[in-house]
């Protein structure tokens, strides 16, 4: 995934669950159960789940 933003905006340290979905071509319903069983580092933020670039690149490292 691309960690780049627009000139002037902080770098991307986060992706939402659709997102890394859409990356890892899972379904949205894999990647919660990934994070609900600990496979996958994530933060809570309300009722929303964030996963952070390094914990998605962590997760990516160990699939090889």
């Amino acid at each position: 995934m691309n960690t780049q933003t627009r000139e002037g905006a902080p770098p991307r340290t986060a992706y939402t669950a659709a997102e890394v979905a859409a990356s890892l071509n899972l379904p949205i319903k894999q990647v919660y159960a990934l994070c609900r069983t600990g496979r996958l580092r994530h933060r809570r933020v309300g009722k929303h789940i964030r996963i952070p670039v390094a914990a998605l690149a962590e997760f990516n490292d160990g699939r090889d």
